[in-house]
């Protein structure tokens, strides 16, 4: 498309774009560069493909295979004026910078509704020595379809006795959606069958029976978005390293970017080691009257990090146990940023009162807002017993410690420790989210009823072939057969059965999905 030649300053606000204009990560560079405009598209309308076929001597033509499209080609053909040589460099370096992101979303004025990604290869014929030239930006889609940019979500409902999601798909070319599961309860398998058949599943049909399920339970679900929950008592329970740690201080609300809303520290006290508060609560019996748990899985929330090498903190998250009326560390997990100078820090695995596993050297935690072991994008924790097997996964990392010693060991409370260090600065990124504890009356890791817990939320990827949990990858669900390629949204209305164990009924799903453009 061509248009007329308008000598202005398209940065004015009272100059209207041109329709093809293009936005370059979320930026029209009419509205950035003085004098800079858009005068034609080329690439939009057509896409090239390629078509496999096999030649058979003995027949006219071929056989054919498959078509694949190729990456495609954007030229975006422009003017730009200038007054002087100084302003013309200005301009052009500005576009330079402006177009250096690469993988950039790409749309364009006349299809505000759609996106390209693609990379800036180069910029061309641009005559030299000039103040009023025109020349033409190329860039290259390795992904060669548009999509939507407002991403469409869909919930399940009730057809027929089944639940499903539905949808009717206006693309032009198929799609991969991403489909979220929630556990409303206990669950050992997910299962989705698409319009065109392909199946997905995630953990194990034959994994849990009803008799199963009802031997698991429940019996801490705590969030701490509106402060500390009933059940919780403050400064009771007992530290890792008791002989160094002090309990005291107070508890406050605080938010979160990611995780919403929890607790920190609103007081450390003070004392000449390790000091800060701390938050108890005794795990309640289960519905046969028994307390203490053999057999259980804790699951929690946290975010722990510094911004200042002058900074020391200690983070603990802890399952205390009782023996001869003395309370232990069962199994828990300590961060500590114990030096100032670096921002480095250690962290120590507990067992049956001793440290089991820890950090040395290459293996400490770089104690920034990004780090995974609790930083602002950090996955849930969790820590299980198994009979005689103790497993904690943490920071995308799962480490298992088997011994007969373990084997009857039983938690009794759950405690939660943020302290700081004699005078040193604490840091103001220490809080707590959520706590769940689950009890699991059975001896052996294979008979552990289900996988998945309540509030657990499942996400597949159709398009890349993840499974994740709780924002954590875990492939060990997926199922070797699982056709993640043929799994795809096509023009027109799909609908996707969704199933799970046996005994679930009230579990909510959710699908979102772009639409995808030739």
């Amino acid at each position: 498309m061509m248009y007329e030649f308008i000598d202005t300053n398209a940065a004015q606000s009272n100059v209207p774009l041109p329709a093809e204009a293009m936005s370059f990560n979320g930026v029209y560079l009419e509205n950035e560069v003085d004098g800079y405009r858009t005068m034609y598209v080329e690439g939009r309308e057509t896409i090239s493909a390629s078509v496999d076929y096999t030649e058979i001597a003995v027949r006219d033509g071929a056989r054919y295979k498959r078509r694949r499209y190729l990456p495609r080609t954007l030229v975006v053909g422009f003017q730009l004026i200038a007054d002087t040589s100084e302003n013309f460099e200005l301009a052009f370096n500005t576009i330079q910078a402006l177009l250096s992101q690469e993988q950039a979303q790409i749309i364009f004025a006349d299809e505000s509704d759609k996106f390209y990604t693609g990379t800036k290869a180069r910029l061309r014929d641009i005559p030299r020595g000039r103040l009023a030239v025109t020349g033409e930006i190329e860039i290259i889609c390795s992904d060669p379809f548009k999509y939507s940019v407002q991403e469409k979500t869909v919930t399940s409902q009730i057809v027929d006795g089944q639940k499903v999601l539905v949808c009717n798909y206006s693309g032009t070319y198929e799609a991969y959606p991403r489909i979220e599961a929630t556990c409303e309860s206990d669950n050992g398998f997910y299962g989705f069958a698409s319009s065109g058949g392909a199946v997905l599943q995630v953990g194990d049909p034959e994994e849990v029976d009803t008799e199963d399920v009802q031997m698991s339970e429940t019996l801490i679900n705590d969030s701490f978005a509106e402060g500390v929950p009933t059940g919780w008592t403050v400064n009771d329970g007992m530290t890792s390293t008791p002989d160094a740690d002090i309990l005291i201080g107070s508890w406050k609300q605080c938010g979160s970017t990611n995780k919403g809303n929890g607790i920190t520290p609103d007081s450390y006290g003070s004392g000449s080691n390790w000091h800060g508060p701390g938050l108890c609560k005794a795990i309640p019996a289960d519905s046969q009257g028994n307390t203490g748990a053999k057999n259980f899985k804790a699951a929690w929330q946290w975010e722990w990090f510094t911004y200042s090498k002058t900074e020391l903190s200690n983070m603990q998250f802890l399952i205390l146990g009782e023996n001869s009326g003395q309370r232990y560390v069962l199994a828990g997990v300590e961060l500590m940023d114990g030096r100032p100078g670096d921002f480095l820090s250690s962290w120590r695995l507990w067992v049956n009162g001793a440290i089991i596993q820890q950090s040395s050297g290459a293996t400490n935690i770089y104690s920034g807002h990004d780090n995974a072991w609790a930083g602002i994008n950090s996955a849930e924790c969790s820590i299980q017993k198994s009979g005689n097997v103790i497993t904690f996964k943490l920071a995308g990392q799962t480490w298992s410690f088997k011994n007969d010693a373990y084997e009857d060991l039983e938690a009794e409370e759950v405690m939660l420790y943020a302290a700081a260090h004699a005078s040193a600065t604490a840091t103001d990124h220490a809080a707590f989210f959520h706590v769940r504890f689950r009890k699991d009356a059975v001896d052996v890791t294979e008979d552990i009823p289900n996988a998945l817990m309540p509030g657990d939320v499942v996400e597949l990827d159709t398009g890349s072939g993840i499974i994740m949990v709780n924002g954590a990858e875990s492939p060990d669900l997926g199922a070797i057969g699982n056709q993640w390629e043929d799994f795809v949204l096509e023009p027109g209305v799909n609908t996707i059965a969704c199933s799970a164990s046996t005994w679930v009924s009230d579990d909510a799903y959710t699908m979102r999905y772009r639409e995808v453009y030739l």
